[in-house]
């Protein structure tokens, strides 16, 4: 399988100026995973997305300046938890959210920790995870939960 260059981002701090986009990139990449499990409705989806944003954690991806996607990540006692990555589909498969997720696996290496993470059944992305070494340790009719762990030093 040939690997491709990633395509150059960066990642900038949130800050409650940019909402909108993050509202507007959920609608964009997660109506099509939500849909099939509680159905879409609008105001719903708009409440849960007001109340879950929080600029402390989250980043948003930027290629060559223009905002492309976001990030909400947290430290957890043991780990890393990645609660949101989501891009635009113009920067999908482009080697971004590998790239990301690659960073907080080496931030988990320093601090001898575990990166956590849950994954809608309808969501492709899970494919992804395990090629990086995710294991899923629960699963239900709507999410896996997935572990990644550092591999043990040698010695």
């Amino acid at each position: 399988m040939a690997t491709t260059t990633p395509l150059p981002f960066q990642l900038r701090p949130a800050s409650s100026a940019d909402f909108p986009f993050w509202k507007d990139l959920h609608r964009i990449t997660m109506r099509a995973l939500v849909e099939p499990i509680w159905g879409w409705d609008e105001a719903v989806q708009d409440a849960l997305v007001r109340a879950r944003y929080r600029p402390a954690t989250t980043a948003i991806i930027t290629v060559a300046g223009a905002d492309a996607g976001g990030l909400d990540r947290e430290d957890v006692a043991g780990g890393i938890l990645l609660s949101a990555i989501m891009l635009l589909p113009a920067y999908q498969n482009r080697g971004i959210g590998s790239t990301v997720v690659r960073d907080l696996m080496a931030k988990a290496v320093e601090r001898d920790a575990a990166v956590f993470l849950s994954v809608l059944r309808t969501n492709h992305a899970r494919h992804l995870y395990e090629r990086l070494g995710f294991v899923t340790t629960h699963q239900d009719e709507i999410r896996y939960q997935m572990r990644w762990l550092p591999a043990p030093a040698a010695g």
